[in-house]
């Protein structure tokens, strides 16, 4: 019985923190993806202006108060 419950203990955990840096992660990888679309435009080009989604927008926001905080 104690193997059986070690065993659940050990892999719930692995779940656990893969799980936690998955979602810690996404918000890196949106701010990314967001980074990269950001390059592929002009940014003195009048054409091609930079069409940002609201949730991009928040993103940059929340990320430039946290690195502010860090200072």
């Amino acid at each position: 019985m104690e193997n059986v419950f070690g065993g659940m203990i050990d892999k719930a955990f692995s779940v656990a923190v893969s799980a936690f840096l998955l979602l810690r992660m996404e918000r890196e990888l949106k701010l990314l993806r967001a980074s990269i679309d950001r390059l592929r435009h002009c940014s003195v080009c009048a054409i091609s202006p930079l069409n940002e989604d609201e949730e991009t927008r928040r993103l940059w926001r929340a990320y430039a108060e946290e690195e502010a905080g860090q200072q």
